[in-house]
């Protein structure tokens, strides 16, 4: 106990070095985001990433694994988010920038991944900083994105929207388009009977469709 406020004392007096704090940083940092890096390249992404912890939320941080994308992908990130602080603004800009870069003749194919947020889209919200509408980089149609929030409608089938509002592939959403169920001739005769049969239609159902996948459209009935 001595020997350890002896040290404490000295450390006081002669001041913790950088070295020691961003270390100490960095590790903390590593458990967080449960990036196991090389010390120098996780440090250069510290500041931007609290900085992106502050106004978007640490939540997103780990959700996204941003930090895996590297210093330069940090530092734009950054920048973009002293841009648009707010994550709702951020999230429906992002979704609009995404969305035409997929429509876009000669773009690279939609990120599958948890994180599609690509460089350039950074560069295009960093860019976008009002809310009026906006012409996106080298977009040679000159189509104009309007501020505003897109639906699971407004995205082609494979596409949904995560938990935190962002657009991403089906596989990695929590929120899709609902699509139709495809029902064999017996099936068609039992669901057709349930729905007759008011009494008992809705929940009956329910409990046989089971493990299926719900949709409004059980279209088969209204023609049969």
């Amino acid at each position: 106990m001595f020997e350890e406020c002896k040290e404490y004392k000295t450390k006081k007096l002669q001041g913790w070095s950088k070295k020691e704090e961003s270390e100490r940083d960095a590790e903390n940092w590593d458990r967080f985001i449960g990036v196991a890096r090389e010390g120098d390249a996780i440090r250069k992404c510290l500041p931007p990433l609290r900085k992106v912890s502050t106004r978007w939320g640490k939540e997103k941080v780990q959700h996204y694994g941003w930090a895996y994308r590297g210093e330069k992908y940090c530092k734009i990130l950054g920048t973009a988010v002293s841009t648009v602080s707010n994550w709702f603004e951020a999230v429906h800009k992002l979704n609009q920038l995404m969305k035409r870069r997929m429509e876009m003749d000669g773009r690279r194919p939609f990120r599958a991944s948890v994180n599609p947020i690509d460089q350039v889209d950074l560069e295009n919200l960093k860019r976008w900083p009002h809310k009026d509408w906006y012409i996106k980089m080298n977009d040679h149609e000159k189509v104009q994105l309007e501020y505003w929030e897109l639906t699971v409608d407004d995205l082609p089938e494979e596409y949904g929207f995560d938990e935190y509002g962002l657009m991403v592939r089906r596989e990695f959403a929590t929120m899709v388009r609902p699509g139709a169920m495809t029902l064999s001739s017996e099936d068609d005769f039992y669901a057709c009977r349930l729905l007759r049969e008011p009494y008992r239609s809705f929940n009956s159902l329910s409990r046989w469709i089971g493990t299926r996948e719900r949709t409004s459209r059980i279209d088969v009935c209204r023609t049969a």
